[in-house]
């Protein structure tokens, strides 16, 4: 009964808060009209059948991981458009004009969900025979990176995602999607576009954008392909000889073990029944079980909120890219930017109750 009243009330006072932002948004006149948040800035014709729509929000010079991600999908003659949320350096609108395809600049309405939104709102969706829907939430390592895209672009999959969730109900997550043909041509992912109101509350993309999508292509027969799933996972877990999964603990969160502290006095047997345990459990493996999924799979793709949300300490972190030897650079820019994300955490209280209730 308790968690029922709990969450009844989380729910209650999480719409009280995000109220005043609900309305904020909705006066605003950029939230209505297209054309006043959005513009295009570069434009260079494709006859790739493939296309790519990576949102980006970044103030300062453009790090690696934009850069590798762009790389990876133009190597694999992808055509890319990306769309700037908010505003960019000089050096970064170069970047971008000179790499991409389409360079599009908006006001940042709707977060990724917002801006997929409007730059589909100007593609032909029936003459593409693949749409990867992509943002800068996560570190994207160069490794493995342009292969990955590789074997997206050959999968037969309706749709295909990085990472599901089971948290709150079923869904993929909106980091990095691709649609095939079958799916871009439905009345179901048209409609969802159409539909989709572009308000940046957090928890309202989440409800309204990540869940509603997978929800509404499942049930319109559509079923999508995770890369990174639990039950993969389990399959690479029980491969593994006793050395090797002891040698796993040492790369498991502080987060992990503070809600599963007898996991510190397991033997190995134990500690490989318990892993593969969890992997049918766990709600957000994104968050909870990616050293387990980077060292398994060799993909080097992690949530660049794991400080922000305290899933994982700074050590933890180097610890795990060390493990990978990953290149130097990379791991530095990386370890450079959760430093400063370490700092910039919500400090007053509002902001600090904003981001408890996913207001931002």
């Amino acid at each position: 009964m308790i968690p029922i009243i709990h969450k009844f009330l989380y729910s209650l006072i999480q719409r009280l808060i995000s109220t005043p932002f609900f309305i904020i948004h909705f006066v605003n006149p950029l939230f209505h009209l297209r054309s006043l948040r959005f513009k295009v800035a570069h434009y260079k014709e494709s006859a790739s059948p493939y296309l790519a729509i990576f949102v980006i929000y970044q103030e300062g010079s453009l790090p690696f991981y934009v850069k590798n991600m762009i790389e990876a999908l133009t190597a694999n003659q992808v055509k890319v458009v990306v769309v700037a949320n908010g505003e960019v350096s000089a050096d970064t609108k170069s970047y971008l004009e000179s790499t991409c395809h389409v360079v599009i600049f908006r006001k940042n309405i709707g977060r990724d969900f917002g801006a997929y939104k409007d730059a589909l709102s100007s593609v032909d969706l029936d003459s593409y025979k693949k749409i990867f829907l992509i943002n800068d939430s996560v570190f994207y390592f160069k490794r493995n990176l342009k292969e990955l895209i590789a074997s997206v672009l050959k999968s037969q999959h309706h749709w295909t995602a990085l990472y599901d969730n089971y948290n709150v109900s079923y869904h993929a997550q909106s980091f990095f999607l691709c649609f095939g043909d079958d799916v871009l041509r439905s009345k179901t992912f048209k409609d969802f576009w159409a539909s989709y109101q572009p308000f940046g509350v957090r928890h309202y993309v989440i409800k309204h954008g990540e869940l509603a999508l997978t929800s509404s292509l499942i049930k319109a027969g559509f079923y999508n392909h995770t890369l990174n799933n639990k039950f993969d996972l389990r399959l690479r877990l029980n491969a593994l000889n006793l050395k090797e999964i002891s040698e796993l603990k040492k790369f498991l969160t502080h987060d992990f073990y503070s809600l599963y502290p007898r996991v510190l006095d397991m033997d190995a047997p134990q500690f490989m029944l318990f892993l593969t345990y969890l992997c049918e459990r766990i709600a957000s493996p994104v968050h909870f079980l990616y050293p387990m999924f980077s060292l398994l799979n060799q993909s080097p793709i992690f949530k660049r909120d794991l400080i922000k949300r305290h899933k994982t300490t700074l050590d933890e972190f180097y610890s795990l890219l060390t493990e990978m030897k990953l290149d130097g650079s990379e791991v530095e820019d990386a370890m450079n930017e959760f430093h400063a994300q370490s700092k910039s955490l919500p400090k007053s209280l509002l902001a600090k109750v904003n981001f408890r209730f996913d207001i931002i």
